[in-house]
């Protein structure tokens, strides 16, 4: 597997010229996108476990896994989206087994289990408006 090292942001693009934290911060500010909460939500959990020093493994089995070995799955929930609603979203999670993805293999495991020892569920924004979320901005 390709293991990629932890940037400053500070690093030049190259041919372009730009650096890496202008993409960041194009790509990665919109926290209210399911994707960038869930990659928040992860970041938080394994800052609370003391496993955040490397770099994000995109296609891992769990999310994070602190240096006790303890696999966690962390899920992610909101009720306001980065689209228009009609209502507020319901907040669910399932952690039925799954078939996980075995990166070095470069396949799916062969039969579904639940891959993770615990799972951190509670990672949902607590607002439900998004002018709390950053006052001043919508």
């Amino acid at each position: 597997m390709i293991t990629s090292n932890r940037r400053s942001g500070l690093q030049t693009l190259i041919p372009t010229g730009f650096q890496l934290q202008e993409f960041r911060q194009w790509a990665c500010s919109d926290l209210l996108s399911n994707t960038q909460r869930m990659i928040l939500a992860e970041f938080l959990v394994a800052k609370a476990v003391g496993s955040a020093d490397g770099v994000r493994t995109e296609w891992g089995a769990v999310d994070v896994v602190p240096p006790c070995d303890i696999r966690v799955e962390v899920k992610s929930s909101a009720y306001v989206k980065a689209w228009n609603q009609d209502k507020q979203s319901n907040i669910k999670f399932k952690i039925a087994p799954t078939r996980s993805w075995a990166a070095q293999a470069i396949k799916s495991d062969a039969v579904a289990a639940r891959s993770a020892d615990v799972w951190s569920l509670h990672c949902q924004q607590p607002v439900r408006k998004a002018v709390e979320l950053w006052p001043g901005e919508f």
